[in-house]
């Protein structure tokens, strides 16, 4: 069993023992690699690697582990994506590929599991004040972005929301953004 399913599955032993079901999961760690952004040309293996294992394999393992407890009694999962996983930015191949395999993988999974009372939501946050920002981007800029907060708010809300088997929102279109 690989760290990353290792980890996975005492996540949802600890919740399933502490709250007797699982109605949420919400999919939020990322890297985009080191910065300045490499051309993907110039992206090595291993950071390649560690880019998928984050941003696509960990939720598609917390996703493994937690449908079984979530199809007795309905739920919603989350899965946090970008703007890049469906706009070419330079630079961004890494992160942006990894996302959009995410994005696609939750187009699947929620075709697969129709019908269970589970749905899957893809949340684009759009360009927040993060540690994950604030690497690539020079500080200025990372100033007049919005704080995580809002976003993070609205996500939640959304997540409550009757739906189909699957969403796509960008929440930051559904926030004010105070400059």
């Amino acid at each position: 069993m690989s760290p990353t399913s290792r980890t996975s599955t005492g996540l949802v032993e600890t919740a399933e023992q502490r709250f007797g079901r699982i109605d949420l999961v919400i999919n939020n760690a990322s890297t985009i690699g080191r910065s300045p952004l490499p051309a993907l040309d110039q992206l090595s293996p291993a950071t390649f690697d560690r880019i998928f294992t984050t941003n696509v394999f960990a939720p598609l393992h917390l996703i493994q582990h937690a449908l079984p407890i979530m199809r007795r009694h309905g739920g919603t999962i989350v899965n946090i994506s970008s703007d890049a996983a469906v706009e070419a930015y330079a630079g961004w191949g890494g992160y942006g590929s990894a996302k959009a395999a995410l994005e696609h993988m939750s187009r699947i999974l929620a075709a697969e599991i129709d019908g269970s009372g589970i749905s899957i939501i893809v949340a684009d946050p759009g360009d927040m004040d993060t540690e994950l920002t604030g690497s690539p981007s020079p500080e200025p800029t990372r100033r007049r972005l919005p704080i995580p907060a809002p976003s993070r708010r609205r996500c939640c809300a959304r997540s409550r929301e009757p739906r189909g088997s699957f969403a796509r929102i960008a929440l930051q279109s559904e926030v004010a953004v105070v400059a």
